[in-house]
This record gives structure tokens, sequence and C-alpha cells, in this order.
């Protein structure tokens, strides 16, 4: 209830530019209810973190029944949103087959706005962030270091997405 609210405000609200509601409880509802709100509405906000906010309905500790609404969403989201830089989903139990592939084929489309995600990371070290323009490509770049950022199975399906039309890299 909380969340529709807030994607209310941030339907109207023209000066917003950064949002972190990481560590809260979000769920599949409100997380899919912010990403409507950011898909046609919204044009001013360029980083939101959503980290650990439950986001497909599960806990940390593997509590709940997992849901894909809010990641569906957020695949319509960046195929539409010409605004935002940063996106942090990191620990939010996004299952790798379904999410992390859409997310891959979504970040492959046509929006080069989004710079940044992040998806994996460690409870302790914080989140890994996917610097997207290089790993797609789009910043050419010989070499790219993905080493010890504690990348995970969604964060792999992105890169893999990416890496498929990555002309420059010959090396990882």
């Amino acid at each position: 209830l909380g969340a529709s609210h807030l994607a209310d405000a941030l339907r109207t609200n023209g000066t917003l530019q950064s949002l972190d509601l990481s560590s809260n409880v979000i769920g599949a509802e409100g997380g899919a209810a912010i990403a409507d709100a950011l898909t046609k509405d919204n044009s001013t906000l360029t980083s939101l973190d959503l980290g650990n906010t439950q986001l497909c309905g599960v806990t940390l500790f593997g509590s709940g029944t997992y849901s894909a609404q809010a990641v569906t969403s957020f695949v319509e989201m960046l195929e539409a949103n010409t605004t935002l830089r940063r996106l942090g989903l990191f620990l939010n139990g996004i299952h790798h087959a379904t999410g992390g592939v859409a997310l891959g084929e979504a970040l492959r489309g046509p929006n080069r706005t989004l710079a940044a995600i992040q998806l994996d990371g460690r409870p302790r070290q914080g989140p890994a962030t996917l610097e997207l323009a290089k790993i797609r490509g789009s910043d050419p770049a010989d070499s790219l270091s993905l080493a010890a950022l504690g990348l995970g199975p969604v964060s792999a399906c992105v890169i893999g997405a990416l890496l498929r039309a990555n002309r420059h890299t010959k090396s990882l």
C-alpha cells in the first residue's frame, strides 16, 4: 500500500532526482507500481536504489513466495524510460533463469540511458555494480575486469546478453 502511494508521487513529482529505498519492505506489488510510474510518467529520477526490498516476494533468508511481477515491470520500464541512469536491484532474490535473462534482453535493447545496474552482491560487502556501457561495448574497452565483484547468476545472465553485442572487448 505504501509503495503505491510513493509510485503516485513519482508520477507527478518533477524535481526528485535520486531515491534510495534500499532495505525497506517494498514487495512485488510495490516494485511493480514503482516501475510502472517510471515507465511513462517520471522524467526527473536518475538514480533509484531498491536493493534488499523483497521485490520478488522473498526475504534474504528465503521465506515468502517468489513472484516475477516486479521484475517483469522493471523489464518493461527499461525498454521505455530515458531518464534513469543508475538502478539498484541487488539482494532481491531475482531468479536468474527468468528475471536475469529478461533483464539482460531489455538492457540489450535501444535504451542506452541506464549506465549502471546493481543485481548481485554480498550482504556484508554491498552490491556489485555493472557499468553497462563497457560491457555493452558502447564505451569501447580492450579489456574488462569483473573480478571480485561478488557477481551471481543474475549478473551473469545480463553480462552474457550484453557481451553478445560487444565487438570491442578482447579480454575479460
